[in-house]
């Protein structure tokens, strides 16, 4: 049989854990035995051994454990009456937790603006990345570098080339500082 086995309220982040579990073996409750007497090689009576009463506990295998945010209690709702337990016994914490949800602060232009710097900043990195003159660039040494330029940085429209290639370098990188 499924039932309730607790409901946590924690205040700090005003959340609720329920959690339920299924009973699949009672309690046993194991009365007092004895062990019969023996007689020893001398002939002398030895006792059996006694076994004191004791319970053997109930098994119980967690069925489900489950943390509610505040905006949930909906669902808490939901699955007591799914899985066991009462709405009316957990009404005044389910009220005391809904009493206490913050509402939402909407980001301000400026977070909005730094959410939008950061998603451009990755597109244009990304973008870069693939930018084949800047990876054949960032696999060489400056020694390879200066041969390279040398050798193919000839003409103006060469040259605008390579500058606009290091551009772009240096705008990613800067960006970082």
């Amino acid at each position: 049989m499924i039932k309730l086995k607790h409901v946590i309220h924690y205040a700090d982040t005003n959340s609720v854990e329920a959690t339920w579990v299924d009973e699949t073996t009672p309690a046993i409750e194991v009365p007092e035995t004895a062990a019969p007497d023996t007689i020893s090689e001398e002939g002398e009576v030895v006792p059996g051994a006694v076994t004191p009463a004791h319970t053997i506990p109930a098994v119980e295998v967690q069925v489900k454990c489950h943390s509610y945010a505040d905006v949930q209690m909906d669902m808490l709702r939901a699955d007591l009456a799914k899985h066991g337990g009462t709405v009316s016994e957990h009404s005044a914490l389910i009220a005391l937790v809904e009493s206490r949800i913050k509402p939402s602060t909407p980001p301000t232009a400026e977070e909005l603006a730094a959410d939008a710097r950061i998603v451009k900043d990755a597109d244009d990195t990304a973008e870069a990345k693939g930018y084949a003159k800047l990876t054949a660039l960032k696999g060489m040494t400056p020694a390879q570098i200066q041969t390279w330029a040398t050798a193919n940085v000839t003409t103006l429209a060469q040259a605008r080339d390579a500058i606009t290639t290091l551009a772009i370098a240096v705008s990613i990188l800067a960006r970082r500082l």
